[in-house]
């Protein structure tokens, strides 16, 4: 019964397709990602939409595990350990962007900061997606808001058995709680090596 249900929920949360994405970037750079979980809206951080309504990927539902794949140039991890490796290190963090007024409309960040971003005493960096185009076609539709996107970075902190969400050029958390899996050693992610050098993860 139990592998069953693994193999429902492998198939129904399209699993195999993320790993595959997984080993390609493994084949192609050197390392893969996976991140693995288990989705609740509620305890989304992430793509909201401006009604408010929770925005998932098709492959995640709701009240169901996860895996999907992390672009490996958007994640980082410690590697002031002497094997440099992710069993080692003691944190990870993986960096994602958001719009402006999503961030600054969750209500499960710090309202604290949240005030102190929209008075202007704190400024976080933030990407311009028309940057780079010569004709203002794009801006034009959307408001500046719509085209800004702060810079987050996802923390895992197994030192302290922490749970972060910073945003870039804030030093302050947005998010800041006790690590959500008790009964989890390791952190939420998996690295795959397709070319292991020693003490260079890189």
């Amino acid at each position: 019964i139990k592998q069953a249900l693994i193999n429902y929920e492998w198939k129904e949360g399209a699993m195999q397709k993320q790993v595959k994405k997984a080993v390609l970037d493994s084949a192609v750079i050197g390392h893969g990602i996976l991140k693995n979980g288990f989705a609740f809206k509620k305890d989304t951080a992430r793509n909201l939409k401006k009604d408010g309504d929770l925005e998932q990927r098709q492959y995640i539902r709701d009240k169901a595990p996860y895996l999907e794949r992390v672009n490996p140039f958007l994640w980082l991890f410690d590697i002031d350990t002497e094997s440099k490796d992710l069993d080692s290190a003691s944190w990870c963090a993986q960096i994602f962007f958001a719009n402006r007024l999503d961030v600054l409309a969750n209500d499960k960040y710090d309202k604290g900061v949240i005030n102190q971003i929209k008075g202007g005493e704190l400024h976080p960096e933030e990407l311009d997606l028309t940057m780079g185009y010569q004709d203002t076609w794009l801006k034009s539709l959307n408001d500046d808001s719509e085209m800004k996107r702060m810079i987050l970075y996802e923390i895992w902190d197994r030192r302290n058995y922490k749970y972060k969400i910073i945003a870039k050029g804030v030093d302050k958390p947005l998010l800041d709680k006790e690590w959500p899996y008790e009964y989890l050693d390791g952190f939420p992610y998996e690295k795959l090596d397709y070319i292991p050098l020693i003490n260079e993860p890189y």
